[in-house]
């Protein structure tokens, strides 16, 4: 037996497929036993790592599920040194509310996902948040709710791997230690896991293929171990359509309302996609 997870977003675009075996969910036959046994030899992962990784895994998940091509990623700097940490955290709470106005004065709906850098050392602070795409002349006033510095706004790309150098960009350690939390609206969507005891297989097939209407993404899909050293399989799911026409539609409609420039990935707080 083993243990299977799936996680669907609410529009059912994507899937993530986890099947792995656990102490308590072992395969009975002996032959079986030893072929998917607890792995004994090899780099065990410290708290902080696990930790990370499901910080970054939540993270993707709800881009995936709440934003798209065209969104607006915002950096937004400091001309002067702020006092501190809690100077910041202000500072970011009227931007936000500023926002949260301007959204209802254009009458859309306002969402975010952003995170403070630098609060406690390694730079000095800046922040990026995500929020929906908006009209032109509504962006032309976003650097105006900003007046502590400079604000550069891109284009989000959209795509699965776009969320995935982001949540990991938000999440990674030299940046998370010295950031705030990451901070998202409640009004997001955050479609849960199901978790389901297989007993009726001894063990799961490593193969990895895609139901009808679905392809894999092979750059977040593996076949390794889980922390705990057992043989685990994921597979991500991606829906078949056309993303290359939508994305380019996207991004264009973009670029026509806002004259911004284009880009695919993150900024990171320098001006470079981040890796």
């Amino acid at each position: 037996m083993y243990i299977k997870t799936v996680w669907e977003s609410f529009n059912k675009k994507y899937k993530i497929i986890k099947k792995h075996h656990t102490y308590r969910a072992q395969p009975e036959l002996c032959s079986v036993k030893e072929k998917r046994a607890r792995k004994q030899n090899g780099t065990t992962l410290t708290q902080d790592e696990i930790n990370a990784r499901l910080r970054s895994e939540r993270t993707e998940k709800l881009l995936l599920e709440n934003f798209e091509a065209g969104d607006c990623y915002l950096t937004c700097t400091y001309k002067e040194t702020p006092e501190g940490p809690e100077a910041v955290k202000n500072d970011w709470k009227n931007f936000r509310d500023r926002l949260k106005r301007l959204f209802k004065r254009i009458g859309q709906k306002f969402k975010y996902v952003y995170i403070l850098e630098n609060l406690y050392g390694g730079g000095r602070p800046h922040g990026h948040i995500l929020i929906p795409a908006i009209p032109r002349e509504a962006v032309k006033k976003i650097k105006h709710l900003w007046p502590y510095g400079n604000v550069e706004i891109k284009a989000y790309g959209g795509e699965v791997l776009d969320a995935h150098r982001l949540a990991k960009y938000f999440t990674k350690e030299k940046v998370y230690k010295n950031s705030s939390t990451i901070q998202s609206s409640r009004n997001l969507i955050r479609s849960g896991e199901k978790k389901k005891l297989i007993t009726r297989s001894e063990t799961f097939d490593e193969r990895m293929t895609a139901p009808q209407g679905y392809h894999i993404v092979d750059e977040l899909s593996y076949s390794g171990y889980t922390e705990e050293g057992y043989p685990i399989v994921k597979i991500f799911l991606e829906k078949d359509e056309d993303n290359d026409r939508k994305r380019l539609f996207a991004a264009n409609n973009f670029l026509e309302k806002t004259k911004f420039k284009y880009a695919v990935g993150p900024s990171g707080g320098g001006g470079k996609r981040s890796r």
